[in-house]
């Protein structure tokens, strides 16, 4: 996503251009800020089903109901929507539907 941009001007010829950040630079020390606020945007257009609970914590998002088919169903959307979007999800990162998840350095039971 194009979300990031900054002006250079070359000191020899006084010539301004400016360049955008199609990923955010890994070390700079806003980027999971900047990152998580940019997800919340995102977040916001999406239409889940009312009985879902959603969490968004910077990068990490948390899916929850009692029903496995529901959230696996939700997580499957929510997946197809971020693509949509052009973000990537990890895979290594995904807990996909299992009854106990860590989040947030924390193990969650059902």
């Amino acid at each position: 996503q194009n979300y990031f941009a900054f002006e250079w001007e070359d000191p020899d010829t006084g010539r301004r251009q400016q360049y955008r950040w199609t990923v955010l630079p890994q070390g700079f020390t806003e980027s999971p800020n900047l990152f998580g606020q940019a997800l919340e945007q995102i977040l916001e257009t999406y239409e889940k089903d009312p009985e879902i609970i959603l969490l968004q914590y910077v990068d990490d998002l948390l899916i929850a109901r009692k029903k496995e088919e529901t959230v696996r169903n939700e997580s499957i959307n929510l997946l197809n929507f971020l693509e949509k979007q052009g973000l990537k999800v990890s895979k290594s990162k995904l807990q996909f539907t299992k009854e106990e998840v860590k989040y947030l350095e924390h193990w969650l039971t059902r």
